[in-house]
């Protein structure tokens, strides 16, 4: 399990940002949707 401060910064690597997501809901949904779409991209 990741910490809040984890996630943030895998959100802003994975999205290539210079600065985290705020606020802290807009980085969670955009984890979410990151997830999302790799779980769907394994499937095919």
């Amino acid at each position: 399990r990741a910490s809040k401060k984890q996630v943030q910064e895998a959100v802003k690597d994975n999205m290539g940002l210079l600065k985290i997501v705020k606020p802290d809901d807009a980085n969670d949904a955009v984890a979410m949707a990151l997830c999302h779409i790799r779980l769907n991209a394994q499937k095919k």
